[in-house]
C-alpha cells in the first residue's frame, strides 16, 4: 500500500512544476512554490520505494495463526561453538510449502544430542503462534521417540 502511495506522490510531484509554468507571476517574483512542493513530494514518494528495495522483497509465505503445517525433515545441523567448553547443539531442519506453493525452511529448538540420520526424510509439524511467519514451533517430539 505504501508503495502505491509513493508512486502517486511521485506522479503528482512531477506534475506540480507545470503549474508554475502556467503562472506568469513566477517570472517576475521568482517564486517557484509548486516546483518546490513537487520536488518535496517526489523525495517523500521515493522513501517507500527505497525502503522496499533496501529491505528486500517482502515474504510471500502465508500461514494463519494457530495453524499447523506438515513439513519434511531435510537434515540435522550442528551449531557452532564459541569455545571448547560449550556443549554441542544440534538442530533439525525441515522445509514446508504453504497453500500457495511458497517454500520456507524451519529450524527446531536446540538439542543437546545428535538425533540421528533416521529423522531425515520424515515428516514433522510446524505450529504457528501468530500470523508472523517467524513465530513458530517445529514439533519434533514424535521424531525423537
Amino acid at each position: 500500500m505504501f508503495k502505491k502511495i509513493g508512486i502517486i506522490m511521485i506522479i503528482i510531484g512531477m506534475a506540480l512544476p507545470f503549474i508554475d509554468l502556467l503562472n506568469v507571476d513566477h517570472l517576475i517574483n521568482h517564486v517557484y512554490t509548486y516546483t518546490i512542493i513537487g520536488i518535496a513530494m517526489i523525495m517523500i514518494g521515493l522513501i517507500p520505494l527505497i525502503k522496499e528495495k533496501v529491505s528486500g522483497k517482502a515474504s510471500t509465505f502465508t500461514v494463519p495463526a494457530n495453524r499447523k503445517l506438515t513439513v519434511n525433515v531435510l537434515g540435522v545441523s550442528r551449531g557452532l561453538r564459541a569455545s571448547e567448553n560449550e556443549k554441542e547443539e544440534f538442530y533439525i531442519v525441515a522445509e514446508g510449502i504453504d497453500d500457495k506453493g511458497n517454500k520456507k525452511t524451519f529450524t527446531s529448538e536446540a538439542l543437546d544430542y545428535y538425533p540421528g540420520k533416521q529423522v531425515i526424510g520424515k515428516q514433522a509439524e510446524v505450529i504457528f503462534n501468530s500470523d508472523n511467519e517467524d513465530d513458530y514451533h517445529l514439533e519434533i517430539s514424535r521424531l525423537l521417540n
